[in-house]
């Protein structure tokens, strides 16, 4: 899944990458903010502006742009308290993203 921004300037790319650290395959779903024009891998945070991992169905992941530089993201597995067990952001990043269900 790919998510543009609405201005175009940044973009969401949501994939399934093997577990980082795990026996055997286990799968994540991991969601890297990036700038338009790159492009992420599984297991980097390279040119990653927030990366975070959900370690259930991409299916449930819901993604929101609520503004050029704002990005509403929730799953059912994250904590109550608002967030994935993994996440990363990059100092001085553009683009926040808020852990809240809709």
């Amino acid at each position: 899944m790919d998510l543009p921004s609405p201005d175009g300037r940044h973009h969401v790319e949501v994939r399934e990458c093997p577990q980082g650290g795990a026996y055997g395959w286990s799968k994540e779903t991991q969601a890297t903010v990036l700038e338009a024009g790159r492009a992420g891998t599984c297991l980097s945070t390279a040119n990653a502006l927030v990366r975070f991992t959900v370690y259930a169905p991409e299916s449930q992941l819901e993604l929101e742009w609520m503004s050029n530089a704002r990005l509403r993201a929730w799953h059912p597995a994250f904590a109550p308290s608002g967030g994935p067990r993994s996440a990363s952001r990059m100092p001085n990043s553009p683009v926040e993203v808020v852990f809240a269900p809709k």
